[in-house]
């Protein structure tokens, strides 16, 4: 069940600005100072414990805390700085200072604003105050990131300001054993439960100084985020398995107060992923913290994941877990650790499929160093019209196919052959053409830059392809392009010619997709396995 938690909504400030006489030398020293005083619980950076049957939380002033104060002064609008007093953090009230040559200008007897932090404030338009809301907020235990929770106020010209909550938060209570360490949180949210647009949640903004609400809308730069990100130290936070685990507290604007559906992406420090989406629509409001369902992540297991790759019985190494974009989301792919067919002395670089095929080919050596052979490929070959039963070390020239089905499927049981998103988002970014193994090929690593050496990468061989027909030429299964060219299939058709998607690599082009080929050639299958990772909850 979701809560609604009040902050207090109203902060005290009084400002007094140091008198002296006209004739005085002011010193460096001299200062302007204002008494901060958070009235009724206040608004501020530090939640205290719960305090009464509402649920209202004490806040308090941190070390170093500091607000900007806005004045228009002549035909120049002038940001100052103000820093808490030393010896005020901890308290509902408090001092901030301001060296006086440091604020030139500034009358408390006229109109101003102020902002809290001070480091949000990037300046001002005809929009209002100009603000960059952070992408990544850091987790303070059983609290907000320090500057996470941003205030406006504004004051007509007398001694007093009263803060207000640009944003509100979301409280996510996690529950699992305390060997669990979380790394980070990503939250996103989206206007409706068909996902059709994404609110945006952080980066440039603009607060109207008519209303202290937050508009992204009305900023102009593509410095804007659809997620914000709750990062948890290097060393993570641990869970516990208690009835409501361990609270983390991210702020998010309010968007006015329509409806998000969010979903939630919580990363473990051992890299495993949770996703969680919320079935219901939420609203956040500004001063308000929305308590979502406790969510258990057991799964998150502390002991690294394994994804033992078999063939015919035989363990070829682990899976690769690499995170990539596909479509709009990121996900968490695991890719087999080899080409699908190998052997370590036949089929060093897997065999080779025509698309659709259970059964591979393979192929003779290559001695002539261009990448190709007249003998082609080791199986046999035929021109003739498809036998009722195909033979699996026959390479037929007139093979072709309208989809890959399960029952054809080349790859192990829970194994699959790729689509073209996940080539799409695998292929992102990849090393030069290197060889390992004797053979040429490429590194590819998906969202991540590569890095030699790197444990999320695969090796994809310049393993060349048995054609059925190479350009006006009947090939009948001969083989071309190995060790300069790797063609890797899809089981995505093109719909405007019914040929096959394929990743390719070589040198010249780095790594690519194309449905410039004829089923009827046989190509390199890399197969991939689907992380468990999506999971959702309803917060009504």
């Amino acid at each position: 069940m979701k809560k609604l938690f009040n902050l207090f909504a109203a902060a005290l400030v009084v400002l007094a600005a140091v008198s002296c006489e006209k004739s005085d030398v002011l010193p460096d020293s001299d200062v302007i100072t204002l008494t901060a005083t958070i009235d009724n619980g206040g608004t501020k950076t530090v939640l205290g414990s719960e305090v009464d049957s509402e649920g209202n939380y004490p806040v308090y002033w941190s070390e170093d805390d500091k607000i900007a104060v806005i004045q228009q002064v002549d035909d120049e609008i002038n940001i100052y700085e103000f820093t808490l007093s030393s010896g005020c953090e901890g308290r509902t009230n408090g001092t901030f200072t301001c060296l006086e040559n440091e604020a030139v200008g500034f009358d408390v007897k006229k109109e101003y604003f102020a902002i809290y932090p001070a480091s949000i404030v990037t300046g001002t338009s005809f929009a209002g105050i100009k603000l960059n809301i952070p992408q990544e907020q850091s987790y303070a235990s059983n609290s907000f990131g320090l500057g996470a929770m941003p205030m406006y106020a504004v004051c007509a010209g007398n001694n007093e300001l009263t803060f207000s909550n640009l944003m509100g938060a979301m409280k996510l209570q996690l529950k699992g054993s305390s060997d669990i360490k979380i790394a980070s949180i990503k939250v996103e949210s989206w206007i409706d439960s068909n996902q059709s647009a994404k609110w945006t949640l952080s980066g440039d903004a603009n607060c109207s100084i008519g209303t202290g609400k937050i508009n992204f809308s009305s900023s102009s730069s593509s410095n804007l985020f659809d997620n914000v990100s709750l990062v948890c130290g290097d060393n993570g936070v641990s869970l516990s398995d208690t009835d409501k685990g361990v609270a983390f507290m991210i702020a998010l604007p309010s968007q006015n107060n329509n409806n998000q559906f969010f979903k939630v992406t919580i990363t473990a420090a051992n890299g495993q992923t949770k996703e969680i989406t919320a079935t219901t629509a939420n609203v956040i409001k500004a001063g308000m913290i929305l308590e979502m369902p406790v969510v258990d992540c057991s799964e998150l297991n502390p002991q690294p994941v394994t994804y033992a790759y078999i063939e015919n019985g035989v363990y070829l190494g682990e899976g690769v877990a690499i995170p990539c974009k596909i479509g709009e989301e990121t996900k968490t792919l695991i890719w087999a650790p080899v080409n699908c067919g190998y052997h370590p002395v036949d089929y060093p670089y897997g065999k080779l499929y025509q698309w659709g095929r259970k059964d591979g080919q393979g192929y003779a050596p290559y001695d002539n160093g261009n990448g190709s052979k007249d003998n082609g490929a080791s199986a046999k070959f035929s021109n003739e019209d498809l036998p009722e039963t195909l033979a699996a070390d026959t390479f037929y020239s007139k093979w072709s196919a309208t989809e890959w089905t399960e029952e054809n499927n080349p790859c192990p049981a829970g194994w699959r052959v790729p689509t073209l998103d996940d080539v799409k988002g695998v292929k992102a970014h990849y090393s030069n053409m290197v060889s390992v193994n004797s053979l040429s090929g490429r590194w590819i690593c998906g969202d991540n830059e590569y890095i030699e050496g790197m444990p999320n990468a695969i090796f994809l061989y310049a393993a060349g392809v048995l054609y059925a027909k190479y350009g006006t030429a009947n090939c009948n299964g001969k083989g071309l392009f190995r060790g300069s060219s790797g063609h890797y299939y899809t089981s995505t058709l093109d719909n405007n010619n019914g040929q096959a998607y394929r990743m390719r690599v070589n040198g010249s082009n780095g790594v690519y997709f194309s449905s410039d080929g004829n089923k009827s050639n046989a190509c390199s299958v890399r197969c991939v396995k689907d992380a468990p990772q999506a999971s959702s909850f309803s917060n009504n």
